[in-house]
């Protein structure tokens, strides 16, 4: 039923042509149907006693068409003979039209079912891809769209021409003989409980195997992403083992679904065989003995060989139906996992991009931000990772977040930006004295822009990726950011210049480069408040030098939060905030807490213990991995670094 109506709900708009795949179903089952009569009229003609024409409505009529040409049998082989043709290139055209029409709705149905999931995975909070491998969504938008293509196009069709054919064979099969018909169809309630029994079983076996696919999809997607660094580790063989293992799982789930795969269709073979044997032994005995076979006293009539034939080529098309069950099981029970995994997603809710209220303030915000008294958790049961945060950031003011590895600095941004939304006794987020939930998402992000550590380029060009967060700049907007960011020169000495093409999220780019064209694009978008996420962590020397001076130029006139690791970056900052367990422990210039030798003077003696000069601008590098897809080796080798440096510091 869940799967009934997850096609009907996704249907909508091709209803109408369901209806008319219906008609034209109902015409193709019905001329095959038809086509088996023609051999019937010949074969009665010629062997039975009393030589019976055909009886049909005009029958006598069309028959005198064909009297001149075959007059020994009144015109019935001619008849019957271009019946046959007739009815054969009928029913191939209704199959091309019905085939074609299954193939359209199918297309349809799953381009548009893939945008509608994709734009709403897209809409879906952080948190909720936090919680979901990536691997597995991708399969969901793949792999489950072709499992549910492959059943509109194919099973559908064949499943309602199953039907129509089974009903319509029992209804002309009664007609012909009654007894002989019951013979043929007392074995579909054996069938039934058969096919029911087998198709419970074989759906939970394909959904365990969509489920492992998935699985098995991420896995390889997240090896892919991180190929580098497994080379550099030399984890091939590490991940090829959590691969196999995976896969082997799959291959389990498969096995078990192929094994009742191959119980069942057997299973029917074998009782389909029975059935028949019994029908060709009563038909056969009552032809050729020209007695009747009779079940009751009312029901009489002696089988004539065209009726036999007639009856052993609806046995055929009878059982035909019945035996592709179990192809159709398959196909049924892989898009009806599918759609399970699909609707899933669909049913989770997206963010709130619009307020309730009408909006009326500036789309352009100021950019104070203040946090009052937040706490912040990412799960309800879980430990809070904020703590009672009290913070006033004044509109133009730079601010570095500093601590070590947990301590809740990355929290503290997504908060801003509604990754993470927060109830209201959890605290309040303002920007302007508004509390961050009452302005229109879009207007929210809209005035944020972020510069990560590893800023991630989308395919295309480098004016595309610069433009694409305010697509209508100019050219002249374009070149003036790209200059402040101090990346024009370079892109221009490219042969291709600003339309050079940008691959692989911007592989083909060195690091102080990605970070630079990442840069422009925020200074193009030009929001109040910049968010900077160790922007620097990852450059060289040269790189990061040229970074800084494009850093300056985006901060000038914005409110600016810094996430650093790097102490001797935040020298230009007006205020330095130290973070530890979800607590701000100290707070004030960086002069002012290099003297108070607290957690941040330790830190600084720390990084010159490894002697880097400070003066320069170069510091020990503590990779901040609060990230949720950190993997657990990487968690592990900074958890002990930390460590050493609260023994440090302590």
């Amino acid at each position: 039923m869940k799967f009934t109506r997850f096609l009907y709900r996704h249907l909508q708009g091709y209803r109408l042509l369901i209806v008319l795949a219906i008609v034209l179903t109902f015409a193709q089952v019905g001329a095959d149907l038809l086509s088996g009569y023609p051999l019937k009229f010949i074969l009665d003609k010629v062997t039975a006693k009393h030589h019976p024409n055909p009886k049909f409505p005009y029958a006598s009529a069309l028959r005198h068409l064909f009297k001149g040409i075959d007059p020994k049998t009144d015109g019935v082989i001619g008849l019957s003979v271009t019946l046959f043709i007739v009815l054969g290139l009928l029913d191939a055209l209704l199959s091309f039209m019905l085939l074609y029409l299954a193939a359209f709705i199918a297309k349809n149905l799953t381009s548009r079912l893939s945008r509608d999931l994709f734009d709403h995975l897209l809409h879906l909070s952080i948190q909720w891809h936090n919680s979901h491998e990536q691997g597995d969504l991708v399969q969901r938008v793949t792999g489950n769209m072709a499992d549910l293509e492959k059943f509109v196009a194919d099973g559908l069709v064949d499943t309602l021409a199953g039907i129509l054919t089974v009903i319509g064979i029992m209804v002309i099969m009664a007609m012909s003989n009654l007894p002989l018909t019951f013979v043929a169809v007392i074995i579909v309630p054996i069938l039934g409980l058969i096919v029911y029994t087998y198709t419970s079983q074989i759906k939970a076996a394909a959904k365990k195997e969509k489920k492992a696919e998935g699985q098995v999809s991420s896995i390889t997607t997240e090896a892919m992403s991180k190929i580098m660094e497994i080379k550099a580790f030399t984890l091939e063989s590490l991940m090829f083992g959590v691969f196999l293992k995976n896969s082997d799982k799959r291959l389990d789930e498969g096995r078990k679904a192929g094994n009742l795969q191959a119980q069942f269709t057997p299973l029917v073979d074998t009782v389909l065989t029975i059935a028949t044997a019994v029908i060709i032994a009563i038909g056969a005995i009552s032809a050729t003995t020209n007695e009747p076979f009779e079940l009751d006293p009312l029901s009489a009539g002696v089988i004539t060989l065209g009726t036999l034939v007639l009856f052993l080529g609806f046995l055929t098309k009878l059982y035909q139906p019945m035996r592709n069950l179990s192809k159709l099981t398959t196909l049924a029970t892989g898009a009806s996992a599918a759609s399970e995994r699909i609707q899933e997603v669909l049913d989770e809710k997206t963010e709130v991009f619009e307020i309730a209220s009408d909006y009326k303030s500036t789309m352009r915000l100021q950019g104070t931000i203040t946090y009052e008294d937040v706490y912040f958790s990412y799960t309800h049961s879980g430990p809070f990772i904020l703590k009672g945060i009290n913070l006033h950031i004044p509109v133009g003011q730079k601010v570095a977040l500093v601590g070590l590895s947990g301590s809740g600095k990355t929290t503290l941004t997504n908060l801003l930006l509604r990754f993470y939304d927060i109830p209201q006794w959890w605290g309040k987020v303002k920007i302007d004295g508004v509390d961050i939930n009452d302005y229109p998402l879009s207007v929210l992000r809209s005035n944020i822009s972020i510069v990560m550590q590893d800023s991630i380029l989308f395919d295309g060009t480098i004016r595309e990726n610069i433009k694409i967060g305010r697509p209508e700049a100019t050219d002249a907007e374009m070149f003036k950011a790209a200059e402040q960011a101090c990346i024009h020169e370079t892109i221009m000495k490219r042969p291709e210049g600003y339309g050079a093409k940008i691959i692989n999220q911007g592989k083909n780019l060195s690091g102080g480069q990605r970070q630079r064209i990442a840069i422009a694009r925020a200074i193009l978008r030009d929001t109040p408040v910049i968010i900077m996420d160790e922007p620097t962590a990852a450059l060289d020397v040269e790189a990061e030098a040229e970074v800084m001076r494009a850093l300056d130029s985006l901060a000038e006139g914005r409110t600016v939060l810094m996430i650093t690791h790097r102490l001797s970056t935040v020298g230009k900052v007006d205020q330095i905030v130290v973070l530890k367990d979800g607590l701000i422990t100290e707070q004030g210039s960086y002069k002012e807490l290099k003297k108070q030798g607290g957690i941040f003077a330790n830190l600084l003696k720390v990084q010159n213990a490894c002697d880097i000069d400070d003066e320069v601008g170069q510091s020990f590098i503590l990779t901040d991995f609060e990230r949720p897809n950190t993997s657990s080796l990487e968690a592990e080798l900074v958890m002990e670094l930390d460590d050493k440096v609260m023994e440090s510091i302590s």
